[in-house]
């Protein structure tokens, strides 16, 4: 259309937490092809360490505090226009957001949000006959910023790379419970006894606990009777 492109973009996204870690690799085909542009990202702090090697500001977002409310929202709409934002690029589409993107349209300030997959709806309703597949988190995350008129190729998949097992060396089979959740209740005492009893020399690794509100009850069932046979993460304790 020959329209110029937004200077500087706010990208929004707070949750959850393998969402956001997805978003670097959109935002580094992005500022490749736009090299002085300046972008925003709207996130929780504690996520920051994703975007490392990023020239990217920050918008911290308090979900649990001032950021909670809808009001929250708007204040923080205000802040962004402080800044000088001057389009938004949503990739959560929740509540909260779209109260931020109503606020900056108000406002004149553009606003783009992506497709959260009316698909899904669609292959539940007709169970997956003749449904295409959802195109992967990232491309949609890119097709975000092409409907704010930025034109980029989508970014190639991550190399993989073999690295050392953190757990030392696998013997048997492994049993993982919600890895890399950062919600509440993701532990599951009474399934936990049953699939020990099911496969008793397998090692569990459990998520949950600590900060994220399981306690050393709800995880006893991932043990054997020695005690032994699971893995405990409470990095969010630390």
């Amino acid at each position: 259309s020959g329209a110029p492109v937004p200077r500087h973009l706010r990208v929004m996204r707070t949750a959850a937490m393998g969402d956001v870690a997805m978003l670097p690799h959109a935002l580094r085909a992005l500022t490749a092809a736009y090299p002085d542009l300046r972008v925003t990202v709207a996130t929780q702090a504690m996520f920051r360490p994703f975007f490392a090697g990023l020239d990217v500001g920050f918008l911290d977002v308090d979900v649990k505090g001032a950021h909670h409310s809808l009001a929250g929202m708007w204040r923080l709409a205000a802040q962004a226009r402080r800044l000088g934002v001057d389009a938004v690029a949503d990739v959560h589409d929740v509540l909260r957001s779209k109260a931020f993107r109503l606020a900056m349209r108000l406002h004149g300030v553009p606003a783009a949000h992506i497709d959260k997959g009316a698909g899904k709806r669609a292959f539940i309703r007709c169970g997956g006959r003749g449904i295409e597949p959802l195109r992967h988190t990232v491309l949609r995350y890119c097709d975000v910023f092409r409907k704010l008129g930025f034109v980029l190729d989508d970014p190639a998949p991550a190399v993989r790379r073999d690295r050392p097992n953190p757990f030392g060396e696998k013997h048997g089979v492994w049993v993982g419970f919600a890895p890399f959740s950062a919600h509440r209740g993701k532990t599951y005492p009474e399934e936990q006894r049953i699939i020990r009893e099911l496969l008793p020399k397998s090692y569990f690794l459990v998520p949950g606990y600590g900060a994220q509100g399981a306690t050393a009850k709800d995880i006893a069932n991932a043990f054997n009777d020695d005690g032994l046979g699971a893995i405990v993460n409470s990095s969010r304790g630390i």
